[in-house]
């Protein structure tokens, strides 16, 4: 794990970039103390749209909202 200052951290901040995209953890330090930690982002799975919209669709089922248009629109123009 590399440490570095605040001030480098700063002033090298692409670099330092660079290295947590290829893996390795970096902590911040001021004064020697340290105060923050530069990691990769854990990998997320990104969904495919088709799944998200078939998600929604099941959970849906089964569930209402028990409302009436008509009611609904004048309860807004109230």
């Amino acid at each position: 794990m590399l440490e570095v200052s605040a001030y480098e951290a700063k002033a090298h901040l692409a670099d330092l970039l660079r290295k947590v995209k290829s893996g390795k953890k970096i902590i911040i330090t001021k004064h020697h103390v340290p105060i923050a930690m530069m990691m990769p982002v854990p990998s997320q799975k990104s969904m495919l749209v088709k799944d998200a919209v078939e998600a929604i669709k099941s959970f849906r089922k089964g569930k209402t909202l028990n409302l009436k248009i008509k009611e609904t629109i004048a309860e807004g123009r109230r």
